[in-house]
């Protein structure tokens, strides 16, 4: 027979939870009992074969490159053969199983076995395990009949025959060995840990339904939108549909009561795939599937919610769960949400560890688009190791990994004793704490609103009293976050300048989790069923109600984006939100405050409940994650943005897969190359008052001078682009300068460099920004870039098409009664006109030939009053045009006109003056004064938009 290597069963669950050396140990017994070879006890074993072909390539392109490849594969009838396992392989493991008398097990019984999913069940008895692996089976606690844990000594062979067709193994078993661990106990503050989680309202007040929540996240569709018919896959591990013996009514029909307690429309249809396990066995994970189904069937009532339960077995893993809803090709959901983890703790590189992540990788070549949730255990993950945690086998890279906040109402802030100064600086108008809030959410100036948001912290409910923890570590109180060590960093991340470093002993980088968050409890719970679907109340919380929240957002814009004419669903995309974050930041709301502490080991002075009714005695070892700006191992890249980030994601797809506009520059393995002749902006951002300089080609320039600390930045402006911000909140933010940008032409091939206080800089992003027309260079341990950026759009048009509209959003911010916006074609990218560059004595004329209609009639869009927000469209917009912009403003008696390209403006030192600011996608901001003014550029804030007004315009 042939060794698997890392087939042992402590390397099945027992990874870094405790020091045990037998299987006994790890449980907390002194020995364990072998099962005679006659019993009729089974053991659920998945052989899983190697894979055909390697994905990574294809996974590893850009999203409509992949998507494109998946596509063709799959219509040529092929992308199994490719990457599935080979059909001979399964044959000859399927007859080597037969010869020893072991049935591969029945599609009925809720078991996935194909060669496309590389899968074969069976179900042995220790006579059939022992012929099989060469191992006897034992059991340990409990009784024989009804054990805590089945096992094996050792690690497993398989028949020669089989020697490299086998590459995975896993069990179908639901069992957490004992932790323990030491380590230096920390004092913990008394009160609570975390602000933002301690409202006074009785629950029942701050409990809504997810439609309301999907509102206060600014969801593109309305929940009762007709529009949303698509599948939301939800994995259920043994549940499914099951209701208690005593109810009545159908699934559907309590389906529809609640749609109905909700003011929503009803009649929208669910189906359950696999057994599920009888109401006594499955109680306690139905309150989990209903929590679930409230938040998916609340935000698309259209919806159809397919449950998927595996097996439906008593003690059966969560992995079946997965798999059932991977591999159901009969309804196919492009959209999967997972509530649920398998806390084994697998051994990085083990057979079992193997089987897990590349049941996720089966997800994206299924083209599926995976959230799952990151957990409730704080950074300790409810493991008592003393060390930082995260449950490792459902955060896969190509899963997108949810993680909770607490959303805190006006209201609710009032009545929080922890958020008492931001209340106190908020009503003083204290314009950093305000610029902070509204990077978190905030559009409307504080006044206790009930349903605006006030600011978003991180969900965290642990509260010290004395020496007990109530809430505390060992329940469901904290989102998880931290960094999953047995991976490495994903691409995304790397491109996104992250190298993930968990913190405490024993760890180090790796793949940071979670990937995005979402309210999960705190000062804001959700209203859905209870376990039975009949009652119907509030108090629900965890990552397993964000989860499915985030998942009923990814069906809206993959609805959205059906409707603009993309043939493609989202599938694998967590590369698009990375760099949605980048060129559009306002799609996410940057949460800052709170953190998320909870390492300990069993043992000590701090009393807390344990989950099972009892309490435990802990030590806490201090080891965790506190959120910051950017993205945190808190919140990930923050809460979406509803509409902001489905119009950066439709602008990113319609991009990748139709346009073919020139990056800003390529990297040529020793820096960045301009692609083209082109003008650019040259912006600095500075966090202190030293020196800059760019370089472009043999060109240089340089300043000094300090960026106000709340000048606005690109999240800043493209949240003022929502028509519902406040215009007061505006002006509080007006006339702070940024430091002076200037012009610069780049030839092409022209090298790109920066130095800020006289040191070397780094583009970090640049892979992700460059397409879109920017690059940041950043220096000063972070707070300090050098940005070079076009003035110009190139349109990149829905489906690429010809004699389109492009949606233009304005905000004013300048005092001026009298400003008026112009767009118009040009020829190349600096700015040339029929042979005529910016500035010649014929330009002037040439831009009035080339201005685009507006939808709102003639050529001018006049600006729409100081704070006020505007919103026309341009014309007979075609695929690549190249659009730049000049401003008029008839300030005191004289007006003065200004271009998008310095060089036709007024000249002060003998340089022309940029008026314009590059605030990332598609948006700038102007600077209305001669000269230069304050230099603030937010007098009017621009946005072009060339896909929303795609089929039903529903992003306009």
């Amino acid at each position: 027979m042939t060794l698997i290597p890392g087939s042992s069963y402590l390397e099945f669950l027992n990874w870094r939870m405790n020091d045990a050396t037998t299987v006994p140990e790890a449980f907390g017994f002194s020995g364990g009992n072998l099962y005679p070879l006659t019993s009729d006890m089974e053991l659920h074993l998945a052989l899983i074969i190697e894979r055909a072909n390697d994905p990574e390539a294809l996974l590893a392109q850009r999203w409509a490159d992949r998507q494109s490849d998946l596509a063709g594969l799959e219509a040529a009838g092929t992308l199994w053969d490719v990457y599935g396992g080979r059909q001979a392989d399964y044959d000859a493991v399927q007859a080597g199983l037969a010869t020893a008398g072991i049935a591969v097990e029945d599609a009925a019984t809720g078991y996935v076995s194909s060669a496309e999913s590389r899968t074969l069940w069976v179900s042995v008895t220790p006579q059939e395990f022992f012929d099989l692996t060469g191992q006897r089976l034992y059991w340990v606690g409990g009784s024989a009949s009804d054990p805590f844990a089945v096992y094996w000594e050792g690690e497993l062979n398989l028949p020669d025959a089989w020697a490299g067709l086998v590459d995975a193994l896993w069990v179908d078993t639901f069992v957490v060995p004992d932790q323990s661990g030491t380590g230096a106990a920390v004092t913990l503050p008394q009160g609570p840990q975390s602000p933002g989680n301690s409202t006074s309202l009785d629950y029942e007040a701050v409990s809504y339904y997810a439609s309301t929540i999907a509102q206060l996240y600014n969801f593109p569709l309305a929940a009762d939108s007709s529009l949303v018919t698509g599948i939301i896959g939800l994995v259920e591990p043994q549940v499914g549909d099951r209701l208690p013996p005593a109810v009545t009514d159908s699934f559907q029909t309590l389906l529809d009561q609640f749609r109905a307690s909700a003011g929503l429309p009803t009649g929208a249809g669910y189906y359950n795939v696999g057994p599920t396990g009888p109401w006594s066995e499955v109680w306690g994970r139905a309150g989990e599937r209903s929590e679930d189904v409230g938040v998916v069937a609340a935000v698309n009532a259209g919806a159809t919610l397919g449950l998927y339960s595996g097996p439906g077995l008593t003690g059966q893993s969560n992995f079946t769960g997965y798999q059932s809803a991977i591999w159901d090709t009969v309804n196919n959901p492009a959209i999967l949400s997972s509530s649920w983890s398998d806390p084994m703790s697998t051994a990085p590189g083990s057979a079992f560890y193997r089987a897990y992540r590349e049941l996720f990788v089966d997800a994206a070549l299924r083209n599926i688009t995976v959230f799952t949730d990151s957990s409730d255990g704080g950074s300790g993950a409810q493991t008592g190791n003393g060390r930082t945690n995260v449950w490792q086998n459902n955060l896969s890279s190509y899963a997108i990994v949810v993680g909770g906040t607490s959303l805190t109402t006006g209201a609710a802030a009032q009545t929080d004793p922890t958020l008492a100064s931001w209340v106190a600086a908020a009503d003083a108008m204290d314009r950093t704490v305000l610029a902070t809030m509204i990077a978190g959410g905030l559009k409307t100036l504080p006044g206790g609103n009930a349903l605006s948001v006030f600011m978003e912290t991180a969900w965290n409910q642990y509260v010290l009293s004395g020496n007990t923890l109530d809430p505390g570590y060992l329940t469901n109180e904290t989102g998880t976050g931290g960094v999953d060590i047995t991976q490495s960093v994903p691409s995304y991340q790397q491109a996104f300048g992250l190298t993930p470093q968990g913190s405490g002993p024993d760890t180090g980088i790796g793949r940071g989790v979670p990937d995005v968050s979402a309210v999960a409890g705190g000062n804001m719970f959700y209203i859905t069923p209870y376990e039975g679907m009949v009652d119907i109340g509030g108090g629900i919380i965890g990552t397993s109600a964000a989860t499915p929240l985030w998942a009923s957002l990814g069906l809206q814009i993959n609805t959205i984006l059906r409707d603009q004419g993309v043939p493609f669903d989202l599938g694998y995309m967590n590369d698009l939100l990375y760099q949605a974050a980048v060129i559009a930041p306002g799609s996410f709301n940057d949460v800052t405050v709170g953190s998320i502490i909870s390492s300990f080991y069993y043992g000590g002075a701090i009393s807390t409940p344990d989950g099972d009714g009892g309490t435990a005695s802990i030590t806490p070892t201090g080891f965790g994650y506190s959120a910051g700006a950017g993205y945190d191992l808190v919140t990930g890249l923050g809460t979406p943005n509803g509409v902001l980030l489905s119009r950066a994601l439709s602008c990113i797809v319609h991009t990748q897969i139709w346009s073919d506009a020139p990056s800003l520059a390529t990297d040529g393995g020793s820096g960045l190359f301009s692609t083209v002749d082109q003008s650019l902006l040259i912006q600095p951002v500075l966090g202190f008052t030293g020196g800059w300089q760019a370089h472009v080609g043999g060109q240089t320039v340089s300043g000094a001078g300090a960026t106000h600390p709340e000048a606005w930045s690109r999240q800043f402006a493209q949240q003022v682009l929502q028509w519902d911000f406040d215009p007061d909140l505006i002006l509080l933010f007006d006339g702070l300068p940024q430091a002076r940008p200037h012009e610069m032409l780049a030839a092409s091939g022209a090298g790109f460099t920066a130095t800020i206080g006289g040191l070397g800089t780094l583009t970090p992003q640049a892979s992700l920004s460059l397409p879109y027309g920017f690059v940041d260079f950043v220096g000063d341990g972070g707070a300090s870039a050098v940005e070079f950026a076009r003035p110009v759009a190139i349109a990149a048009n829905a489906g690429g098409a010809d004699d389109q509209e492009a949606v233009v959003r304005v905000r004013q911010s300048g005092a001026s009664d009298s400003l008026a916006l112009m767009f118009y074609r040009v020829d190349t990218l600096d700015g040339v006109i029929g042979g005529i560059r910016p500035g010649d004595a014929a330009y002037a004329g040439l831009v009035i030939e080339r201005a685009y209609e507006l939808e709102s009639g003639g050529i001018w869009l006049n600006g729409p009053g100081y704070g006020q927000y505007g919103q026309s469209a341009l014309l007979d917009v075609d695929q690549g045009d190249i659009i730049a912009m000049s401003l008029t403003n008839g300030y005191e008696g004289v007006t003065h006109t200004y271009y998008a390209f310095a060089a036709a403006n007024e000249q002060v030192g003998g340089t022309g003056v940029a008026h314009l600011w590059n605030y990332g996608l598609n948006t700038w901001g102007w600077e209305d004064l001669y000269g230069g003014g304050d230099l603030d550029y937010n007098d009017l804030v621009v946005q072009l938009d060339f896909t929303s007004s795609a089929g039903a315009g529903i992003l306009i």
